[in-house]
């Protein structure tokens, strides 16, 4: 993989003020958790081949040893009490379980690419261009005039924030 350890959470995060770089970056991140997703999807295979061999290895021993042969039950039951099995098998488990972890995380970085692209059309559409006051508040700025509106705009938010809050001003 890269240069360093890949870090999910870190990675699908986006600084909408930096969406040029973001842009940039977003290639690399399919890559880099892509190719991280085909090694785990290797490792998964090779675990599996692994349990398999062992089990067919174990299968050979006992049809060997054992004067009559046991039942296809009794069979299973002494290969799944192996400690080397065991091993395998939970080898395999966490094998799959990190398989998993990076088909998610390669959806997360999709999702990422999705969510650049549409904060690229609001920003080519001006919605993060200026605030927009909500229709009470237009109203009291009208009211007040402009000169120290702002104050008392935020006063009356805060006010009307309190009231419908139960009186916290928080």
């Amino acid at each position: 993989m890269g240069k360093e350890e890949l870090n999910y959470k870190r990675d699908v995060q986006i600084n909408p003020h930096k969406l040029d770089k973001e842009w940039i970056a977003q290639p690399a991140l399919v890559i880099d958790y892509n190719e991280a997703l085909a090694y785990a999807k290797n490792e998964t295979d090779k675990a599996k081949e692994a349990l398999e061999i062992a089990t067919a290895n174990a299968i050979n021993m006992i049809v060997k040893t054992e004067e009559k042969r046991p039942t296809e039950k009794v069979m299973d039951a002494m290969i799944t009490a192996d400690p080397a099995i065991q091993k395998l098998t939970q080898d395999l488990i966490k094998a799959r379980h990190a398989e998993a972890l990076l088909v998610a995380a390669c959806r997360g970085i999709d999702q990422r690419g999705q969510a650049l692209s549409n904060l690229v059309k609001l920003h080519g559409m001006n919605y993060f261009a200026e605030p927009e006051a909500d229709v009470r508040d237009r109203a009291t700025l009208q009211e007040l005039g402009s000169a120290g509106a702002s104050e008392r705009v935020l006063s009356a938010r805060q006010k009307r924030w309190g009231e419908t809050r139960g009186g916290d001003n928080d």
